[in-house]
């Protein structure tokens, strides 16, 4: 059976980039030996674990240059973990992972994947993992267009799963708050500025003024770096024509209802 070393970001459920790398993994346990590895202990790995796939924590220092060190002895570890489970892919769940990753991979000669989830470009990494990584996945055409065209040959865009059989489950019930003529839209995103909750909302305030039917609700945390940007955005919809049509709901499992 062929094996895969699978290198988080996170070790905690921060966003849909875990969730993905989450369900990917699980989905895959049976076709491949997969080990999992994580920054740091949280829910990711517990989730893991519950799931039956080895999981460990080894710590992937920061690239800034200050840690340097640091840096050293994150791969004089993940060397160590490469050369006791001999995978034949790594797969990178981010650029810190894919910096680690793709040196090691050319160290002990592995192929390396990197699955990138942001559409931002890193001018300083961006280069360097570039090179580094024998193929990268974008989860959309935005994402993609982060690298230059000379990278094309190695990109490949797979866009986030979806789950039909469990959101066709017809024994969801519908929350008793909610009117069967209601149409619903969904924003499922933690709330951040990169997500651009503001101009989703400017949007649907154009459509709900023509709309009675309409209705927004918004899915997810705050970000914990910036809760200010969550509250500005309750403030706003608070005060906005359509607010009673505007639903703000923290994380949730289960979205189907």
């Amino acid at each position: 059976m062929k094996k895969i070393l699978a290198i988080s970001n996170q070790g905690y459920m921060l966003g849909g980039g875990e969730y993905s790398f989450y369900d990917l993994f699980t989905r895959l346990s049976g076709l491949f030996d997969i080990r999992v590895i994580v920054p740091q202990e949280g829910e990711l790995a517990q989730k893991f674990r519950q799931s039956g796939l080895e999981t460990k924590s080894a710590a992937l220092s920061s690239l800034k240059p200050l840690h340097g060190w640091s840096i050293l002895k994150s791969l004089a570890i993940y060397i160590t973990i490469c050369r006791e489970h001999k995978p034949n892919l790594i797969y990178a769940n981010g650029s810190r992972p894919a910096f680690y990753g793709g040196i090691i991979g050319r160290i002990l000669h592995i192929p390396v994947l990197w699955h990138c989830r942001v559409n931002v470009p890193d001018r300083y990494l961006d280069p360097l993992l570039t090179r580094l990584c024998r193929r990268i996945v974008a989860n959309s055409r935005a994402t993609a267009a982060r690298f230059p065209k000379r990278s094309a040959s190695k990109i490949q865009i797979v866009y986030n799963g979806i789950d039909l059989d469990w959101l066709q489950i017809r024994q969801t019930t519908r929350p008793a708050f909610m009117q069967a003529n209601w149409k619903s839209m969904l924003l499922v995103a933690r709330v951040s500025k990169m997500k651009k909750h503001d101009l989703a909302i400017a949007a649907f305030e154009t459509c709900a003024a023509r709309h009675v039917d309409y209705h927004l609700f918004c899915i997810g945390d705050p970000d914990p770096f910036d809760p200010d940007w969550s509250r500005s955005l309750k403030e706003r919809t608070a005060h906005s024509p359509v607010a009673d049509r505007i639903h703000w709901i923290n994380q949730v499992e289960d979205l189907r209802p």
